[in-house]
């Protein structure tokens, strides 16, 4: 519900959206598909790799420059 309200929003249409669950299944990830989430991450999370997701992204590179 939360992607989809962001989508719908002009100013947050294009944000990057991530998942973080503990749900590993195929369903899962078909479901965050399906909700238009740009990455389903599993906990726990690794910082390190996040950041160089957020880093090569292109909607997130901008933000994450000084990180």
């Amino acid at each position: 519900e939360v992607a989809q309200h962001l989508r719908e929003q002009p100013e947050t249409k294009d944000v990057f959206i991530i998942a973080v669950t503990g749900y590993a299944m195929q369903r899962d990830r078909a479901r965050c598909q399906a909700a238009d989430i740009d990455l389903h991450m599993l906990k726990p999370v690794d910082g390190h790799q996040l950041l160089e997701i957020l880093q090569a992204n292109p909607r997130t590179a901008a933000v994450t420059q000084s990180a």
